[in-house]
C-alpha cells in the first residue's frame, strides 16, 4: 500500500509541489488574521485545585502569588508516607520555606 503511494507520488513529484507550495502562504495569511481571536490568560478552571491553592496564597497575608513549584520522590514512597512528609519538611524549613 506505501510502495504505491510512494511510486505515485514520485512519479508525479512536480505536481505533488505545485499542490502543496501555496499551503505555506495560505497558511501564514490566515495565521496572522487568528491575532484579534486569542486572548491572554490562558484556560483557567476557577474551580481547580490549583486556583484555589493560588487563592489562598494570595490571601495570606504578605504573600503575592506562588514563588516556586518543587517535585518531591522517593523511591517506592508516596506522599502519604510520615517518613516521606518528614523528609520533606526538614528540606522545606532547613530552606526558609515554612516559618
Amino acid at each position: 500500500m506505501f510502495e504505491k503511494s510512494g511510486r505515485t507520488t514520485v512519479g508525479r513529484r512536480w505536481w505533488v509541489i505545485g499542490l502543496a507550495a501555496p499551503f505555506p502562504g495560505l497558511g501564514g495569511i490566515w495565521g496572522t488574521q487568528v491575532f484579534g481571536s486569542l486572548t491572554t490568560g490562558g484556560f483557567d478552571d476557577p474551580a481547580g485545585e490549583s486556583s484555589r491553592t493560588l487563592a489562598h496564597a494570595e490571601a495570606t497575608p504578605g504573600r503575592t502569588g506562588g514563588d516556586a513549584v518543587v517535585l518531591y520522590t522517593g523511591s517506592g514512597t508516596t506522599v502519604d508516607d510520615p517518613a516521606f512528609e518528614r523528609a520533606v519538611t526538614l528540606l522545606v524549613r532547613r530552606d526558609g520555606g515554612i516559618t
